[in-house]
């Protein structure tokens, strides 16, 4: 299973998204994050990746946790992630597009792109954004293949 960062910068109602060129989630609306690296906390991924994917500067201390996210995939299990999801209102720099992610838009939190994104984000993204949750689940992917429908999502509300 793999470790994951996933974080969103939010200013005020709005929540800055980009589309995911390359690799796993190509094609989706997504924030920015990815794998940990060797003596580096899921913390300081968020903040390395979002730098690397977007060029905006965020500090681990600005970070606040509100989802653990557990995303199985019941006919692939080697694309299993454990996903550790932030938000930040503070960040310095304008974003810029990167061979990886571009290009970029605010959404108001209310009004997701949602058919644009992970199928799985309609379960999670409106409890965390917009209702103010901390969450752990569980989300099954069906299928074996891209899109991946939800088998199931379960989730209960926790404090970080």
């Amino acid at each position: 299973m793999r470790l994951v960062s996933l974080l969103f910068i939010v200013d005020g109602e709005k929540v800055l998204l980009a589309k995911k060129k390359k690799k796993f989630g190509a094609g989706y609306w997504n924030g920015f994050g990815g794998g940990v690296e060797e003596g580096e906390t899921i913390e300081q991924s968020a903040c390395r990746e979002t730098k690397e994917e977007c060029g905006l500067d965020v500090h681990v201390e600005d970070l606040r946790q509100v989802a653990h996210i557990m995303f199985r995939f019941e006919h692939k299990p080697e694309y299993d992630h454990d996903v550790h999801v932030f938000v930040t209102n503070t960040y310095a720099g304008h974003p810029t597009e990167s061979d990886e992610m571009g290009p970029f838009e605010w959404h108001e939190c209310a009004k997701l792109p949602l058919d644009h994104m992970w199928p799985s984000d309609p379960y999670w993204m409106p409890l965390v954004l917009t209702e103010g949750k901390t969450i752990e689940a569980e989300c099954v992917f069906t299928g074996s293949e891209k899109p991946f429908p939800v088998g199931s999502f379960e989730y209960k509300e926790v404090e970080f």
